[in-house]
């Protein structure tokens, strides 16, 4: 458990390198530590700092080993410190990153909901930690080749065209979600609608029917009716009728 009531100076303060040392040591032994007990021992001029070295090293371990897995938010709660935007972005840079590599695969939607006021810069540091992270891509395959593709690093929707200024079998992104144009707005075996795929684990995806009328077929599962979602293991294969079909991969 963290501790709810956070003091600077209940103990003598160490040097921040023995401090970040003597953590990791702590985690390695038989028991999951107390950050804010190491803390606690920073100085006032370097507690920023060793915010940003704990925090991230304690969130690792326990999403790694699901001990007892915290969100950025319950830190913060607990910390009750004000921290530099610049650090607070840090800090959410490294929770996505580490939800994204050994957890629950938390979305850029929700991070920018919960810390929408940090505005552009967040969502340009998200877009760096994204480039070094490893996603799986949605393709739309035309006749067993691949006509476009995204990554997995936000929502995925798709659907048929909306408007003629959408090209078919294209793509289009936004900060929070990326749009995948899967046939002609004439072609009316699909919605505009049609689906929604979104990254539940590192190799779990979740996906959403969300058409009011069409049902779709997924290889080898029972058929998702229109409104339904289910969780789906990768590779999964979407089928849109014809040749085509909607791939969720590593690669």
């Amino acid at each position: 458990m963290l501790m709810s009531n956070f003091n600077l100076f209940n103990e003598s303060h160490v040097n921040l390198n023995d401090l970040c040392e003597d953590f990791e040591d702590a985690w390695n032994s038989s028991h999951v530590p107390d950050v804010f007990e190491f803390l606690k021992r920073a100085s006032t001029e370097d507690l920023e700092q060793a915010a940003l070295e704990l925090i991230p090293i304690d969130m690792e371990r326990r999403w790694k080993k699901q001990q007892i897995p915290l969100e950025l938010s319950s830190y913060l709660t607990a910390f009750s410190q004000a921290l530099a935007p610049d650090a607070l972005i840090e800090l959410i840079c490294s929770e996505f990153c580490i939800r994204n590599t050994y957890g629950d695969c938390i979305s850029r939607t929700t991070i920018l909901q919960q810390y929408g006021h940090l505005g552009k810069r967040l969502h340009d540091e998200l877009e760096k930690a994204s480039a070094n992270l490893s996603f799986p891509f949605v393709s739309i395959m035309l006749n067993g080749v691949v006509a476009s593709s995204v990554k997995l690093d936000r929502v995925v929707t798709a659907g048929r065209q909306n408007h003629l200024s959408q090209k078919p079998w294209s793509s289009s992104s936004a900060p929070d979600r990326h749009r995948l144009i899967l046939c002609e707005a004439s072609d009316p075996s699909l919605s505009r609608n049609q689906l929604e795929v979104i990254r539940v684990s590192p190799d779990t995806i979740r996906v959403k029917n969300t058409s009011s009328n069409r049902a779709l077929a997924v290889r080898g599962c029972p058929p998702l009716d229109a409104g339904q979602s289910d969780l789906y293991r990768l590779p999964v294969f979407i089928h849109l009728g014809a040749s085509r079909y909607l791939r969720v991969s590593q690669n």
